[in-house]
Order: C-alpha cells, then sequence, then structure tokens
C-alpha cells in the first residue's frame, strides 16, 4: 500500500536515516500497532541517485506500508505541477513544451487518458 505524506526530499537526499518520517497511525485492517519495516530505494526527478523511503508493515495482517511524497503521482517521477504544465501546454497548443522529455510526457498522457 501506497501511503501519501508530505516529505522533504531535498532533507531525506542528505541525511534519510535521521529524517523525522511520519508513522501511520492505522493499518488498513485496523490494526493500531505498526513497525518499521526497513527502507527502499525510489527515483525521483532532480536527484543524481535513488532516495531511500521508509517503509512499514502490520504484523497482523502483513500489509506492508510504504511512504511516497504528495506532491508526485504514483509511479511518476516527476511532481505534479510539472506533469500538469507539461500536458496543459500540450493541449493548449498541440504541442510539447520546449525542454521536455517527450517519451516521458507521452507516458503522462496514456496514464491519465486510462
Amino acid at each position: 500500500m501506497i501511503i501519501p505524506v508530505c516529505l522533504d526530499l531535498k532533507e531525506i537526499f542528505l541525511s534519510p536515516r535521521e529524517y523525522a518520517w511520519p508513522r501511520p497511525e492505522r493499518c488498513c485492517c485496523g490494526s493500531a500497532t505498526v513497525w518499521g519495516h526497513g527502507f527502499v530505494l525510489m527515483i525521483f526527478e532532480g536527484f543524481p541517485c535513488p532516495l531511500e523511503m521508509r517503509r512499514y508493515r502490520c504484523p497482523v495482517c502483513g500489509c506492508v506500508m510504504r511512504l511516497r511524497p504528495e506532491t508526485h503521482f504514483s509511479r511518476i517521477q516527476s511532481k505534479i505541477e510539472d506533469v500538469r504544465h507539461v500536458l496543459a501546454h500540450r493541449l493548449e497548443t498541440g504541442r510539447w513544451p520546449p525542454g521536455c522529455i517527450r517519451n516521458r510526457a507521452r507516458q503522462w498522457l496514456r496514464a491519465l487518458r486510462r
């Protein structure tokens, strides 16, 4: 399960283990007990290497919860603002904005059409 939370990616980039990670209050099964379950690497645009993102696990149902910044769509490395800007420009003018990566933008458009 992916949980969108308010995160500061720059601070996470500098020191992921010391970052004050928010802990989920409850699991989807209703259990109030949630354990830390390590870190997972995730790629975000603008950073030279993958960032370590915190995971949690419910001991009752075994569900693994992964934290994700609320500024990003699921499975997309770019910020929501950037995606909206690029797609709005494409829909208004019929052309991709200068400087955008067209393959990535086409994937965004296809995913949002679905």
